[in-house]
């Protein structure tokens, strides 16, 4: 889930805020927006999509293209439901500060004051969690789950691992995306109400707001949800077979809900309605970390200024075995918009919303500059080096700049992977986006018994970031 944050972050750069102004609303510009849509579906073989956009308060537009399910070809419909993957971590959040601002829990206390039996619960605090700068090592990546996740796990399993484990760094130095944290915030929940979480959710955060449709996402679901797809450079859309099993985001990614309920519930938060002011400006405040930098986390949201438009936005993006979200606000003028498809390619959902965006604000669409092969900048080149040398164990001593970035069980993952599913038989590039001194490269590796796809990050040239995904959901079987 964490890798289409970092899509994100590509396209937000931190710089003075100017003045632009929103277009008002016409049909002109709603035909525009439209075209922009219809683009994503046929420039990435999208099969369906869902777009809402709200301006002060109000639903102006909604957009449903393509269909939910290829063979069946049924169309997206307006109560057409979608995984919306780690974008429900801004419900987790919202469910923590209602508490906080109802005085029921101190966000600057130990964990351990609530969920004493949760690992390093004593060394971490609740704005730690909410801020993703607590270094807990995140079981998902670790050897002792390779290639299981698409399987039901028990929290005691969880723990039992992460336990085995130290923290990754000392809590507040880093930020460090994570899943395990935000479950830890749905327990500390579910201890301080005696009802699960989810219950909480539905019953507070969700049904008071008018969404009747919107649920987590393990549930028997009536409509039903749309179908999730998958596909590899550009080419024909899979059905996914496996996915990640829920257990595995309890509080981090468990939500199924329609574009239209996502941005009403957007709407709602931003004018005040969910939170206090008070509450809601905490949640906005970027955090720091302890060498004096600013994070691009508030709790629960990511707040980012955007160069390109000169405005700051604030919201969080999703991402399933299957489904892509992307929700955002410029809370200044009152805009925000929701976009979800049903096909688990990256950079399209990104790229689209950001365009509509731009169009918004009368700007022509930032377009980064893409290249098919090897690059003038020798990325290419460094990326083999680097994904070979990461399966080879030499990560850390060949490329220590992605050291700050890769936790220990990160690392360990990746020089397993040779021994868990044999020779390595071929690296091929997908994709490569360069915006502007960032670059963004997807790999395909190819083993005797698995396949894996890399994305690996540079800025100003210097590879910082490794991640890293099994290609199993994109497949009809597990290799044994």
């Amino acid at each position: 889930m964490r890798y289409i944050i970092q899509t994100l972050t590509l396209l937000y750069s931190f710089s003075a805020f100017s003045f632009n102004n929103p277009l008002p609303w016409t049909p002109k510009l709603q035909k525009k927006i439209e075209g922009i849509v219809e683009f994503l579906l046929t420039q990435n073989n999208v099969p369906g999509a869902a777009l809402a956009i709200g301006i002060n308060g109000k639903v102006v537009f909604t957009k449903n293209i393509g269909v939910s399910d290829v063979d069946t070809n049924s169309p997206v419909l307006s109560g057409t439901l979608f995984e919306i993957g780690s974008t429900s971590k801004v419900f987790t959040a919202t469910a923590i500060m209602n508490l906080y601002q109802k005085n029921l829990i101190d966000i600057d206390e130990k964990v351990s004051t609530y969920a004493p039996e949760l690992p390093f619960a004593d060394q971490i605090t609740v704005r730690h969690l909410l801020s993703h700068r607590a270094g807990l090592p995140e079981p998902m990546v670790m050897a002792e789950f390779i290639n299981r996740t698409h399987q039901p796990v028990t929290l005691k399993d969880m723990f039992a691992v992460m336990l085995k484990n130290k923290l990754n760094f000392e809590p507040g130095s880093q930020f460090s995306y994570s899943n395990v944290g935000f479950t830890y915030l749905a327990l500390i929940v579910e201890k301080i109400m005696g009802t699960t979480f989810e219950d909480y959710v539905v019953k507070e955060l969700l049904r008071p707001y008018g969404l009747k449709l919107s649920k987590p996402w393990y549930e028997e679901v009536n409509p039903p949800r749309a179908t999730r797809y998958n596909s590899f450079s550009m080419g024909p859309v899979m059905r996914v077979q496996q996915a990640l099993h829920h257990s595995w985001v309890k509080g981090a990614g468990q939500l199924a809900m329609t574009a239209q309920e996502l941005l009403l519930w957007q709407l709602a938060f931003h004018n005040g309605e969910i939170v206090g002011k008070k509450t809601y400006d905490l949640m906005m405040e970027r955090q720091p970390l302890s060498d004096g930098n600013i994070s691009k986390m508030g709790l629960g949201f990511f707040v980012v200024n955007d160069k390109y438009l000169g405005k700051r936005l604030v919201g969080h993006d999703g991402a399933t075995d299957g489904h892509i979200t992307a929700s955002w606000s410029i809370p200044e003028d009152g805009i925000s918009i929701v976009l979800i498809q049903n096909l688990k390619q990256y950079s399209g959902v990104q790229d689209t919303i950001h365009r509509i965006f731009s169009t918004m604000y009368g700007l022509p669409a930032y377009v980064p500059e893409f290249h098919e092969q090897e690059d003038k900048l020798g990325i290419n080149k460094t990326s083999k080096l680097a994904l070979l040398a990461a399966l080879d164990g030499r990560l850390i001593e060949e490329f220590s700049s992605v050291r700050k970035n890769l936790s220990d069980e990160n690392i360990a993952y990746l020089a397993t992977l040779s021994s868990h599913f044999g020779k390595l038989q071929k690296i091929e590039l997908d994709k490569l986006f360069v915006y502007g001194t960032w670059a963004n490269v997807f790999y395909r590796a190819t083993f005797d018994k698995g396949e894996f796809a890399y994305n690996l990050w540079y800025e100003d040239q210097e590879l910082t970031f490794i991640e890293f995904t099994p290609w199993y959901a994109l497949t009809s079987f597990i290799y044994d």
